[in-house]
């Protein structure tokens, strides 16, 4: 709020003897030109068909997910982590852009580049097993987690 406060001008005669006098008084309150808000990132993933049940050795299962920028501010994406894949459970496991084919990664930038508002991208994981994991891999199960970051950009 800003406000213009009192201004006096005036003149005083010798002895009280004539003058001039002006009394100006104006105030104004300031309204705001722009109200500003913080952006939003959120990003929404969905899954397409996906069997990573029963893999075998020298085996690798792929699946799509769809990544949508559903907040409104665009996002640099990048891999976080990848969890659940170790030596003693025989997998491995990568995060690849669009096609299941292509240049894997296991974190860092995986060519998505930036996903502009409501915009969406495709990636693949790929689950691998080797050919020869250790006998505790038999009938074991795990869960494969991916964290993708979503970065303004």
């Amino acid at each position: 709020r800003s406000e213009l406060h009192v201004i006096r001008i005036g003149s005083l005669g010798a002895l009280g003897a004539g003058g001039t006098y002006a009394f100006l008084n104006a105030s104004a309150a300031a309204q705001p030109s722009a109200t500003l808000t913080a952006g939003t990132a959120s990003l929404s993933v969905t899954a397409g068909a996906q069997n990573f049940s029963n893999i075998a050795p020298g085996q690798t299962r792929t699946g799509l997910f769809t990544l949508t920028n559903v907040g409104d501010v665009p996002l640099n994406l990048t891999i976080s982590s990848i969890t659940g894949p170790s030596a003693a459970n025989g997998l491995t496991a990568t995060i690849g852009n669009s096609t299941c084919g292509g240049t894997q990664y296991t974190s860092g930038s995986f060519g998505a580049g930036t996903l502009a508002v409501g915009a969406s991208t495709t990636v693949c994981l790929t689950v691998s097993m080797g050919a020869s994991p250790p006998n505790s891999a038999q009938w074991a199960s795990t869960t494969v987690s991916v964290l993708i970051a979503g970065a303004q950009a």
